[in-house]
């Protein structure tokens, strides 16, 4: 249907990313192919959504490729324990033997089994992709003066907090948290607002779960954390607690800390943030040409059959596993609950 930078990509893939989202949509009772989007019908909105996908993945084998990197023994063992894993649910939930039932899903979700396991093996080519280029031995890992003129210029933080979590969003809830928050705040600046005494405080009082298992803060970039949390560190200065700032969550009081480039979780947190950085220029770069077929193309007649041979497998699973079930099977049933490894 297209070629990503000469690469082909086929109908199979194009058309599994568009009945992928378009499911997201059906599951919630809003698919409407003709309803408008931004300017386009939503079969438009959707087709596009898949080819961005498709594109996504042929760039990263292209480059992937292109740096002689390919999946590993480790990679393959790792994705077969998480498929026998998979099969093994779909016994669990539908009775009968794993591989027949797992035969089915790839029919109901448009794949076979080559291109199931194709469509997994990205993350795995991102991880080495990303290793090989912002990892401990990578060609582009930064100085220290470099990753905090990044982090400074990226909005890279690190912080970390006290939750008092509200009930609910009430006004009375919000208020009652409130008031705790205010106490332990005033119990910190007591106490000289020490990092070794909010420390201590944040591990008996705070009621973030995360914060156990991050106990020398979060570092994060816009958009990872509620808007309110992130605002409010980005308010502070290196060493300063805030006041207690509200969110959606209940009041948080913040501590702001420098970020140690030499820390693991920062060097982690950069190659992340670099390695996305990294794909969306490749895509933003990608050349796409689209074929003849791809014109011929019409979103909601696909998803259509596609539903069509749904039906067929539901009831083909109903009468093997289920056999003593009669009540019919809609078309709109959905598939087993499973999810693509990657």
């Amino acid at each position: 249907l297209l070629t990503v930078d000469g690469t082909p990509v086929d109908a199979e893939e194009v058309l599994y990313w568009l009945s992928y989202s378009a499911d997201q949509f059906n599951q919630y009772g809003m698919l409407d192919w003709t309803m408008d989007m931004d300017g386009v019908t939503m079969g438009d909105y959707l087709l596009n959504n898949a080819v961005e996908t498709a594109k996504l993945h042929a760039v990263v084998r292209n480059h992937a490729a292109d740096a002689g990197i390919a999946l590993t023994s480790e990679d393959d063992a790792e994705f077969q324990a998480q498929l026998d894993e998979l099969k093994a649910s779909m016994a669990a939930q539908l009775g009968g033997e794993g591989d027949q039932a797992y035969q089915w899903w790839l029919g109901y979700i448009g794949l076979t089994d080559e291109s199931f396991r194709r469509v997994n093996e990205i993350s795995y080519l991102v991880r080495h992709l990303q290793d090989g280029l912002y990892g401990e031995k990578g060609t582009e890992v930064p100085t220290a003066e470099e990753y905090l003129a990044w982090a400074e210029t990226n909005g890279v933080y690190r912080a970390k907090h006290i939750l008092v979590k509200a009930a609910d969003t009430t006004e009375e809830s919000m208020a009652a948290a409130l008031e705790t928050a205010n106490t332990i705040r005033a119990d910190l600046k007591a106490n000289g607002d020490t990092e070794a005494y909010f420390d201590t405080v944040m591990a008996e009082k705070s009621e973030d779960p995360g914060s156990q298992s991050q106990p020398d803060g979060y570092i994060f970039g816009s958009g990872e954390m509620v808007t309110e949390f992130y605002d409010g560190a980005k308010a502070l200065a290196e060493g300063e607690i805030s006041e207690p700032v509200k969110s959606s969550y209940g009041y948080h009081i913040i501590l702001r800390l420098p970020i140690d480039p030499a820390a693991q979780a920062a060097k982690d947190k950069y190659a992340t943030l670099q390695m996305e950085a990294t794909v969306d220029q490749w895509v933003a770069d990608a050349k796409v040409e689209r074929t003849a077929d791809y014109d011929k193309l019409d979103p909601e007649n696909d998803y259509g059959k596609l539903t069509e041979v749904r039906a067929d497998i539901m009831k083909a699973m109903q009468a093997a596993f289920a056999p003593q079930e009669t009540a019919p099977v809609e078309s709109g049933t959905p598939a087993p609950t499973a999810t693509p490894a990657g």
